[in-house]
């Protein structure tokens, strides 16, 4: 009688038959590295060990045989990657002394990872967990043989998917791990990688190596490789504050990366430049609730984020609504901060680089408030009321801010500005009503188009003339040159951006139509001093313009500096928050070299522009 044996690829009890399995057809002879357990080693007495499946920083995991079950398994060894070597053909060990207390710290927290799973063993769309034992100086945990590929390696085979198939594949998951929240634990790994699609169409949450218990300040230590893309903030500081919010955002990410085949930028990044896209940007189809409910999800901010799986499933589904947003969030603040500025007419106009609707889906609004500062002005104020906000907004899913009205601090209108939008959330048009003396004067207005996938392609400004701006993009969604034409499309000169190697900010260079640099600016940011710095220069290299920009810990602009020649300070900025990060406050102070308007109090040559910021609280 033949003698029967199992193949190391798929574990099937077979008849060896021209050295491949009849079964799945890969190769017999099949061998593993040679840091890795040996095909047909045998764990515990009862567990035969096949073809790695797979390996990470802090294990490897393994095809296994349950000899005793006759079951298929999976077995996943702690193996400190670079700490650690195989002495002989089975035994873990530390390389040298350095790494004795990490690697017995990691192997016990890797024994929790099985406690952990022990906990959900009723749970269909959680990895059960069968056994755990230490052997060979090292851990094992024994799972459940799971047939089927990751969500990753799903998505480079069939591609990105659409909302519905997006939101069959992960709501299973999303519920499982609302219960592992009730039960005040966090995964802290959620990933394409770690959710696993089985043949069946039932999904499982894989790898708890991270999971621990909900905790006000976060830790960082050898057992935690965060994913840039799917961690959130907190996760990369030591004393972040983490719970079920942390792996909201992962989840978030998850999907995003479903929907639209691209990984969120890394969250630190975001905080001080988000150039994440709207998925209806990338040519998504998904409904503005949707999309809301996503990119809460995925928001910079922990306080700004949807807080639990529960929640974020509902709004997905629209079956709850998204909770307003009583704030505007720092890092489009400091976007905005970073913004091309046009001088037209001696108002400032920002202009976002790239897409609008990258800026336009979730602006808190803001309202100019008179009364506050009828001391310093020494003038009589406007009879309005400090509780009720000059301005109109859209109280919807996106809560886009349509209309700001600004005076200064005697209550003499300024300007007001207003804004119009497309079905995608990208804003198409501004529209600046200057005032003097509080009677109307000069206006400006700027209108946007898209392409179909709502990437901006021109912007149109009228001011004394037409001017109109083409963007160019790199594969990366960047925009990598923007052109000038006047009314008739005849070309007044380019912009070109790069971006240095190494630096947070980038480089514009403006040339004429005939190619001589007109001027150039740089802007760079200083995370060690939370500080953004923009500098003009003309086409010799002379400074002409300067902006300094401090942010606190949390990512808020506390204040602003405005340099016009480059030495001699223009304007002032300074801003104040509650104790959830809400701006309250803010004041601009312009100082005039021309026809001063003296402060009666201080005697400086300025203008106090006063802003005070209301919410709508959640109905």
């Amino acid at each position: 009688m033949d003698e029967l044996f199992f193949c190391p690829t798929c574990m099937a009890n077979i008849k060896p038959e021209n050295g491949r399995c009849p079964v799945c057809s890969a190769d017999l002879n099949v061998e593993n590295a040679p840091h890795q357990l040996s095909v047909n080693s045998i764990l515990y007495g009862r567990y035969l060990v096949g073809k790695a499946l797979g390996a990470g920083g802090f294990g490897i995991t393994y095809i296994g045989y349950d000899l005793k079950l006759n079951s298929k398994v999976a077995v996943k060894e702690f193996y400190m990657s670079g700490g650690v070597s195989r002495t002989d053909s089975l035994t873990v060990a530390p390389t040298d002394k350095t790494f004795e207390a990490p690697f017995n710290k990691g192997k016990e927290r890797f024994l929790d990872e099985a406690k952990i799973l022990a906990q959900f063993i009723d749970e269909p769309n959680i990895v059960n967990v069968r056994d755990f034992f230490e052997e060979n100086g090292t851990a094992y945990i024994v799972m459940e043989y799971l047939d089927g590929e990751d969500l990753n390696h799903y998505l480079k085979k069939h591609g990105a998917q659409d909302f519905d198939s997006t939101m069959a594949m992960l709501e299973p998951a999303m519920l499982a791990l609302d219960k592992v929240h009730k039960k005040g634990l966090i995964h802290r790994d959620i990933s394409p990688s770690n959710i696993m699609l089985l043949k069946d169409g039932s999904v499982k949450v894989l790898d708890f190596g991270t999971a621990r218990t909900q905790s006000v300040f976060g830790e960082k230590s050898l057992s935690i490789m965060l994913k840039p893309g799917y961690a959130p903030e907190e996760q990369y500081r030591t004393h972040g504050q983490q719970g079920p919010w942390t792996d909201v955002y992962a989840m978030s990410a998850t999907f995003y990366r479903l929907l639209t085949g691209k990984t969120p930028p890394t969250s630190t990044d975001r905080m001080f430049n988000d150039t994440i896209e709207l998925p209806s940007a990338l040519g998504v189809r998904i409904t503005p609730q949707q999309e809301a409910a996503l990119m809460r999800g995925l928001a910079v901010r922990s306080a700004d984020r949807i807080q639990t799986m529960e929640e974020l499933v509902k709004c997905l589904k629209g079956e709850q609504k998204i909770k307003k947003l009583r704030k505007a969030t720092p890092w489009k603040k400091i976007a905005a901060a970073a913004a091309v500025l046009a001088v037209i007419g001696g108002g400032i106009i920002a202009v976002a680089g790239g897409g609008g609707s990258k800026i336009a889906a979730f602006v808190s609004g803001t309202a100019a408030e008179s009364g506050k500062a009828e001391s310093e002005a020494g003038a009589k104020t406007d009879d309005k009321s400090s509780d009720e906000p000059d301005g109109e907004y859209v109280l919807e899913d996106k809560y886009m801010l349509v209309k700001k009205t600004v005076r200064d601090a005697r209550g003499k209108l300024l300007y007001t500005e207003e804004y119009e939008y497309n079905e995608y959330g990208g804003r198409t048009r501004y529209f600046y009503q200057y005032y003097v003396d509080g009677a109307p004067s000069h206006s400006s207005e700027i209108k946007m188009g898209y392409d179909e996938n709502n990437i901006l392609i021109y912007q149109e400004s009228e001011y004394q003339g037409i001017s109109r701006y083409e963007y160019e993009y790199d594969e990366d969604g960047r925009v990598t040159k923007r052109y000038e034409y006047d009314e008739n499309h005849n070309l007044k000169g380019w912009d070109e951006y790069e971006r240095p190697d190494g630096v947070k900010g980038q480089d514009v260079y403006t040339y004429y139509p005939d190619g001589t640099l007109e001027g150039f600016y740089k802007s760079r940011y200083d995370e060690a001093e939370r500080t953004s710095v923009y500098e003009d220069y003309d086409a010799d290299g002379k400074l002409s313009y300067k902006s300094i920009t401090k942010t606190d810990e949390n990512g808020n602009i506390v204040s602003s500096k405005m340099y016009s020649d480059g030495e001699n300070l223009s304007r002032e900025e300074a801003y104040t928050y509650d104790s959830e990060g809400r701006m309250i406050s803010g004041s601009e102070t312009t100082y005039y070299s021309e026809e001063p308007q003296k402060n009666t109090i201080t005697g400086k040559s300025e203008l106090m522009q006063i802003y005070v910021w209301h919410y709508f609280d959640e109905e």
